[in-house]
């Protein structure tokens, strides 16, 4: 599957949103990591998955964009795992660009709503 225009967070109040929902319980979820947060707010439409990813966090571009992709190709291929809008923010620079460690903030959340 593509990770079309529908599955992504594009509009600034589609991320205020998300952002306001992680206030309350029954509308989302906080995730705090190290190096990233995860915000997500449950909802039964398709999953959308929004990335911000400074420059002040990451500086080199190539980085940033290595980050995103391997990001946006997890979230395509675990779609039907996820739910609801997702936003992923990087604070710090991650210590190693391996696939499965940039990838590691969507597996926790896949693995949080499984259990």
């Amino acid at each position: 599957m593509r990770y079309s225009r529908n599955c992504r967070l594009l509009k600034r109040s589609d991320f205020d949103a998300v952002f306001k929902s992680v206030t309350s319980p029954q509308l989302g979820r906080l995730i705090r990591q190290r190096n990233y947060l995860v915000y997500q707010r449950f909802s039964e439409q398709s999953p959308r998955l929004g990335l911000s990813i400074s420059k002040k966090a990451v500086r080199l571009a190539a980085r940033r964009n290595r980050l995103k992709r391997c990001l946006r190709d997890f979230f395509r291929q675990h779609l039907a795992e996820l739910r609801g809008d997702i936003i992923v923010r990087w604070t710090t620079d991650p210590n190693s660009y391996e696939y499965d460690d940039l990838t590691k903030p969507l597996s926790l959340l896949i693995q949080r709503s499984v259990s």
